[in-house]
């Protein structure tokens, strides 16, 4: 089966490699410097069809990738009296709750998690002190592990007023660990 054309205008390669890549009904997309055009509901728009509205909607820098209240509130009513070591699933899961396309190809390791973060659309702050770093609702750290630490690394997102991983945390290090030996980190914005 190919795609249906309704209409499709495209100065964005990316985005044609897209259109090529999906086979799936189409609906219409405009991209010309800027999308400005609201996908068409048409019968048979099916989830393929959103995530390659979704990816070039971050092509054009027009997608906001999560609804930074849905998400804050997933991480902090899920967040655990103490760590499980499972800060990569929990915002993963809080990121899909706040309608982030995270399913599929995402990375398991917290320590990961940057390059995904870019393609969902956040982007990588500039931040040259973290320790005078104010974040804003939404924003998440990315922590690179330390020798004799845990492997995966770190993942956090701050709500407002705490960071949370997969518990509520003290600051956006996440323990002792991290705060002692300070890995390299980054930090991203919806």
């Amino acid at each position: 089966m190919g795609w249906k054309w309704q209409e499709f205008v495209a100065d964005c390669r990316l985005c044609a490699q897209l259109c090529r890549a999906i086979d799936s009904t189409c609906l219409t997309l405009r991209c010309v410097n800027n999308l400005t055009a609201e996908p068409r509901q048409t019968p048979g728009l099916n989830q393929a069809s959103e995530e390659l509205w979704q990816a070039m909607l971050i092509c054009a820098g027009t997608y906001m990738p999560v609804d930074v209240e849905r998400f804050t509130a997933h991480l902090r009513n899920e967040a655990q009296p103490r760590s499980v070591a499972k800060c990569a699933l929990y915002v993963r899961l809080a990121l899909a709750a706040g309608g982030a396309p995270t399913h599929g190809g995402h990375p398991q390791d917290a320590k990961n998690w940057g390059p995904m973060l870019l393609r969902i659309g956040f982007r990588r702050l500039n931040v040259e002190n973290s320790d005078s770093f104010l974040p804003m609702k939404g924003d998440i750290v990315v922590i690179q592990p330390y020798q004799g630490g845990n492997a995966s690394g770190h993942i956090a997102a701050f709500d407002g007023k705490i960071w949370i991983s997969d518990f509520k945390q003290h600051d956006f290090w996440s323990g002792q660990g991290y705060r002692t030996n300070r890995p390299a980190h980054a930090f991203y914005r919806p």
